[in-house]
């Protein structure tokens, strides 16, 4: 069993100021180069046991480059699931360089968290991290298996997923359509630490990491 760590979109802000002529007339005469497409740099995901919490707890933290191109964004907006592995406790997030106010939001299975400051918006490239924890992962019945990515709707230049904490038996990568049994290189370090490297990651591709727990290390 599995659970998707989230669906990850932008916290839209359509500007009124311009007309679609004007906007047309400017791309013609060269003076805007035309939309830059939004995408992700780099994006890192570390999931670990939370022993803090609980037994069955993992933490997640994802740190992610987000280029939102020439849009104009409020910042990044996330769905977590909530209804398999419990509702996602001490969220936290941080940006060095744009606003990093946290919002959330019950939405029955599933909670949406907002990162940003709804009266600025942004473009370019800007770094966030944030963390979550999965109280009731279920990792006392010796088993994990997640969805560290589920398909965002961006590309991603470089995208890592790192699971440590656990010695796990037959660890294995999948990457593809969200349910893809496609494999994908899982590198085993030693000391409780599996890494998964894809580059580029394209639209819509998930990976999931599953192994079975021999311990925690």
């Amino acid at each position: 069993m599995s659970t998707t760590l989230g669906r990850l979109s932008t916290w839209r802000h359509v500007p009124v100021v311009l007309t679609i002529g004007l906007l047309t007339a400017l791309v013609g005469c060269g003076v805007i180069a035309g939309d830059r497409p939004e995408r992700f740099d780099t994006w890192r995901v570390v999931i670990e046991p939370w022993p803090e919490t609980g037994p069955d707890a993992l933490r997640i933290t994802e740190t992610f480059d987000q280029d939102f191109g020439s849009n104009d964004r409020h910042g990044p907006e996330r769905y977590l699931p909530s209804d398999e592995f419990g509702e996602p406790t001490d969220i936290e997030a941080s940006s060095p360089d744009a606003p990093d106010d946290v919002s959330t939001l019950d939405i029955g299975d599933e909670v949406r968290i907002r990162i940003g400051d709804p009266g600025i918006t942004i473009t370019g490239q800007h770094r966030y991290t944030l963390a979550y924890t999965y109280p009731e992962a279920m990792l006392e019945r010796g088993l994990l298996a997640i969805d560290a990515l589920d398909g965002d709707r961006f590309e991603t230049v470089r995208a890592e997923v790192i699971v440590r904490g656990f010695e796990l038996a037959d660890p294995r990568c999948f990457s593809g359509p969200v349910g893809s049994t496609d494999r994908c290189e899982l590198i085993v370090e030693g000391g409780g630490l599996y890494r998964a490297v894809l580059e580029p990651l394209p639209a819509h591709t998930a990976v999931t990491i599953d192994g079975r727990i021999v311990r925690r290390i």
